[in-house]
This record gives C-alpha cells, structure tokens and sequence, in this order.
C-alpha cells in the first residue's frame, strides 16, 4: 500500500471517541496516541517531526490556565518534505504542573489539526458529516446499531438500542470510559468510581458486564456524577 493509499484509508469506528459539543450535539474525534501512531506506522518514526512555533497563554481563570498553541509538522513523502501547520487550544486545572498539562493538551491538540490536512486516515474522514470514508466494519446498513449520544438521550428509542448488533455494547463502554474521564478530571477519583459500580452494581470492571441493558444503567449512573 503506498504512502497515499494509507493517508486515504478509512478509520475504524471503534477508535473514534465522541465529546459534547454543545446544543445537543456529539463530536467525533480521535485521541492523540492513535494520531501519533497513524504518523509512525504511513511515514515510520523517523520521516516526520513537529515543532512547536508559538506558545500564548490566554487566562488563569477560575485558577484554570489555559494555551493556544501553534505546531508545525514535517513529514518526508518520497523524499520530499510536506509542512501542515495547525493551532490547537489546551486547558488543565491540576494542582500539579496545571500550566505544564494544559500547554502538553495544546500541542497535542494542534498536532492533531495539522495531521487531519493529509489525508482521511489522519483526521480528515470526521469533519465529513456524512463519514463516509468511517469503517464501520462488515455490519449491514439495515441493521447499523443507534448512535449511543441519541438513544442515551431518548428513552423512546432505548428499546433499538437493546436490539442493536452485539458492538453496541462496545460504543456504550467507550462513552461510559470517557464519561468516567470526566468524572475524575472533576475531583471523583478512580477508586470512588469503582466503589459506586459496587455498591450498585455488583462489579467494578466495565469488562465484567456484557448485557446491553446493564450498561445502559452504568451510562446513566456517570451521568448522574458529572
């Protein structure tokens, strides 16, 4: 497969991660290690490199420090270097090194942008609203599980949700995974999240539960935390 076939690949379903954009709305994105390792596996860990080229702090709010950042990213293509640039915005309230974890979120935010310039595998694929160029797998379209946002949202169509392929269960996870992200970055640490699964679940690990009805009800319970 040629550099461009793979900057041009479809991304699997199952490595996208979603985050509320406001208005009822869900966006699509994906983490910084798969960007990364997208990087590392088209061009290898030596033909490409970024840079950071500018560094703003906009506030402490709220003792909230918070960065724009600007990275510029080189990556060898026959020989040839290709430069993307992007900006990216990070924002961290850690009592330790918050200045440090928010200007770290930043950059990784910016390498992100710069990478979705080339190519669909990058990036690109999720700002399509159609995502088309999404693998999601050999699963047919007739029987495509319900987005998780808007069956969590929408207990009149809970019932699809229930009768979706077996992957629902593994959307519901990943949405209860970054919820419980959230969770802690709001002061609920891991072990109290764990104990709250026990005392009202029975269990403390998401890979102990396989009934889609069961994780529904953890979804609701984080919900219910943040």
């Amino acid at each position: 497969m040629t550099i461009s076939e793979m900057l041009d690949a479809k991304i699997p379903r199952e490595v996208i991660s979603d985050r509320d954009g406001g208005g009822g709305r869900r966006l699509s994105y994906l983490e910084g290690w798969y960007v990364i390792d997208r990087l590392n596996k088209v061009f290898g860990p030596g033909g490409w490199s970024k840079e950071i080229t500018d560094v703003r702090q906009l506030g402490t709010a709220n003792a909230k420090p918070s960065y724009i950042v600007k990275v510029r990213l080189t990556v060898i293509v026959d020989g040839t270097a290709v430069v993307k640039e992007g900006y990216g915005y990070g924002s961290d309230k850690s009592a330790n090194n918050p200045h440090e974890l928010a200007i770290k979120e930043a950059v990784t935010d910016a390498l992100k942008v710069a990478a979705k310039d080339l190519g669909m595998s990058m990036g690109l694929a999720l700002y399509d609203r159609s995502q088309e160029n999404v693998d999601d797998g050999q699963e047919k379209e007739a029987h495509k599980p319900v987005p998780v946002a808007k069956a969590m949202d929408k207990p009149e169509v809970q019932s699809q949700v229930l009768v979706s392929p077996p992957d629902q269960g593994g959307q519901l996870r990943k949405y209860i995974q970054n919820a419980s992200k959230i969770a802690m970055k709001k002061g609920l640490s891991l072990e109290d999240l764990k104990k709250s699964f026990k005392d009202k679940f029975g269990f403390d690990k998401l890979s102990d539960v396989s009934e889609v009805e069961k994780l529904l009800e953890v979804k609701k319970h984080i919900d219910s935390l943040i």
